[in-house]
C-alpha cells in the first residue's frame, strides 16, 4: 500500500519535538487523511485521522474533529472493521447529536451504518449561552438538550458536591428539548454564589444510567442592599406623669395638715381624705399615656412592615450572572441511580 508523500511527511513531523510547524500539524493530518481516503488508501487514511483525533499534538476544533471522525468511520467501514466504524460513529453522534453525514460525499451503506450507530448511542449534548445575566423568577436561562435518539433523561441542577438544588426535567426526549431555569432553587429561594453544574443522565429504563453529561456553571449572585429597621418609638408606659402627680400630692397634703395643728375633732376624716386624694393622684400619674404612645407604636409597626416588604422585594430582584464551562461526558454503569 502506498502512502502519499505529504502523508509520510506528516507522520514524520509527529515524531519530532515541538516546533512552529506542529501548530498546524493536526490540520495537515486531517487534510492528508481525507486525501488518502479519496485515493482509496483506507488504511493510511485511518492512521492519519486517528493521529489527528487523539489530541496528542493539538486538540481538534469542533467542526474539524467531526469531519475527521466521519472520514475515519467511513475508512474503517471500507476496511471491513465494522465494530471500529460503529464506535467512531457513536462517538461522533454523542459529540454532536445533530450531525448528519453528507449523502453526496458518503455512499448509502456508510450513512446507513452511521444512522444505526446513532440510534444505539443513547446520549445527549447540552448547549448553553456563553454568559447570561438572569433576574430571579423570570423565564431565565435556556438549556438546550439534543439527543442522539429517543430515550429517557433526567436533568438536574447540582452543587459541586453533587447535591440536587433543582429538578429541571424527568421524562422522555425525542430529538431536542429546551429547558428554562429561573435562578431559583427547589424551595423558591435565589441561588447563592458558587460553583454548580447541570447534569443530564440518559437511561433506557428509569434509574438505569447509561451515561451522563455535566456542564459546570459559575454562578454569581448580587443582591440589592436592604433597608435598616426603623428606630423604635417611645414605650406606652414610663415614668409617673408629674402633671397629675404633683397637684394630687399637694391637695392631699392641704387636707391632711390642719389636724397636725390642733383640729383634733376632724382629724381622722381629714387625714383619710387627704391620703385618698394623694393616692388618686399617684394612680392617675402612673396610668399609661395611651393618647400619645399608642399612635406612635402603631406607626412604628407599620414602618417595620413596610421595610420588611421592601427588603423581601429587593432579595427577590437579585441579579445572577451565569458562566458555563466545558461539558464533560461520562459513561454510566447501567445500574439504578438513587440520587
Amino acid at each position: 500500500m502506498r502512502l502519499p508523500l505529504t502523508a509520510v511527511a506528516a507522520l514524520a513531523l509527529t515524531a519530532a519535538g515541538p516546533a512552529p510547524a506542529q501548530q498546524d500539524l493536526t490540520t495537515v493530518l486531517v487534510t492528508e487523511g481525507i486525501a488518502a481516503y479519496n485515493d482509496l488508501e483506507f488504511a493510511a487514511a485511518a492512521r492519519l485521522l486517528r493521529r489527528a483525533i487523539d489530541g496528542s499534538v493539538r486538540p481538534l476544533p469542533g467542526a474539524e474533529r467531526k469531519r475527521a471522525l466521519m472520514y475515519l468511520g467511513a475508512a474503517e467501514h471500507f476496511l471491513e472493521q465494522r465494530e471500529r466504524a460503529v464506535d467512531v460513529f457513536r462517538e461522533l453522534a454523542l459529540d454532536d447529536p445533530t450531525f448528519r453525514p453528507d449523502s453526496l460525499v458518503f455512499p448509502p451503506r456508510v450513512t446507513r451504518l452511521f444512522d444505526e450507530a446513532r440510534q444505539t448511542a443513547k446520549g445527549v449534548a447540552i448547549a448553553l449561552p456563553a454568559e447570561q445575566r438572569l433576574m430571579p423568577g423570570q423565564p431565565g436561562l435556556a438549556i438546550t438538550i439534543n439527543a442522539t435518539s429517543p430515550h429517557l433523561i433526567t436533568a438536574t441542577l447540582r452543587t459541586a458536591r453533587g447535591d440536587v438544588v433543582r429538578h429541571l426535567y424527568d421524562g422522555r426526549i425525542e430529538e431536542r428539548i429546551v429547558l428554562r431555569w429561573n435562578g431559583l432553587d427547589e424551595s423558591g429561594d435565589v441561588l447563592s454564589t458558587g460553583l454548580y453544574h447541570v447534569e443530564v443522565t440518559s437511561m433506557v429504563t428509569p434509574g438505569a444510567v447509561l451515561r451522563l453529561v455535566r456542564i459546570p456553571l459559575d454562578v454569581r449572585t448580587t443582591h440589592a442592599d436592604t433597608l435598616p429597621w426603623p428606630p423604635q418609638g417611645p414605650k406606652a408606659a414610663g415614668a409617673p406623669d408629674l402633671r397629675v402627680l404633683v397637684p394630687g400630692l399637694a391637695a392631699g397634703l392641704v387636707l391632711a395638715l390642719p389636724p397636725l395643728f390642733g383640729d383634733v375633732g376632724a382629724e381622722g376624716a381629714r387625714v383619710g381624705l387627704g391620703a385618698a386624694v394623694a393616692g388618686l393622684g399617684l394612680a392617675l400619674s402612673l396610668r399609661p399615656r395611651r393618647e400619645a404612645g399608642a399612635p406612635v407604636a402603631e406607626e412604628w409597626q407599620r414602618s417595620v412592615a413596610r421595610v420588611r416588604e421592601e427588603n423581601a422585594r429587593r432579595r427577590r430582584t437579585a441579579s445572577i450572572l451565569v458562566s458555563p464551562g466545558v461539558p464533560q461526558r461520562m459513561e454510566g454503569t447501567g445500574e439504578r441511580n438513587g440520587r
